[in-house]
């Protein structure tokens, strides 16, 4: 996905999310100017579903897991709600959407399902184009007003990789103060 998306497109990964007393985490996050903002839950191995009920083959080891839908949906959902609170530009407006990626699972073409359209489904056949995939689920599938500007890209990074200004920071500025002042 990372070689597949253009140079202005900004790519996270295990992106953490805290509301309330829940943790969250995104897998894949891509926030796209233009385009808007897609969440990708991805599972490894092979993965199936059955009667609602999803698993996880790997190394010969089968186990139940979560919907990779419903996280997706839910991490797209916190998410919208963190911007909303925390930006005064309205970028939790932009469309975004929820994508499943199961990238060693091999998935028909022809699939679909209520909570999954093939359109935001990412399967082994459909590595080669994921990042067409992406862009397709979040113009076909995304709430919101419309697509993410540049600008509105940059609110979102900034929000997302925070910014901590340490003690060390404060005290350089105010010593670079000083000095110009002693210069005047």
């Amino acid at each position: 996905l990372r070689d597949q998306l253009p140079a202005e497109a900004a790519l996270f990964h295990s992106v953490p999310l805290i509301e309330g007393g829940r943790e969250q985490e995104l897998d894949l996050l891509v926030v796209w100017p233009g385009v808007g903002i897609a969440v990708l839950e991805v599972k490894g191995g092979h993965v199936t579903a059955d009667g609602g009920q999803w698993h996880q083959e790997s190394r010969g080891l089968r186990r139940p897991i979560g919907s990779p839908v419903l996280q997706a949906q839910d991490g797209r959902h916190v998410l919208s709600r963190y911007l909303q609170q925390h930006s005064t530009t309205g970028v939790h407006h932009a469309r975004t959407a929820h994508v499943a990626a199961l990238p060693f699972t091999a998935v028909a073409a022809g699939f679909t399902a209520p909570d999954l359209p093939r359109t935001m489904l990412i399967a082994q056949d459909d590595v080669p184009d994921c990042a067409g995939i992406v862009k397709r689920a979040i113009e076909q599938h995304g709430a919101g007003h419309a697509p993410l500007d540049t600008a509105g890209v940059e609110v979102v990074v900034g929000l997302l990789v925070g910014q901590l200004v340490g003690q060390t920071s404060l005290l350089s500025a105010a010593e670079e103060h000083e000095q110009r002042v002693e210069q005047m």
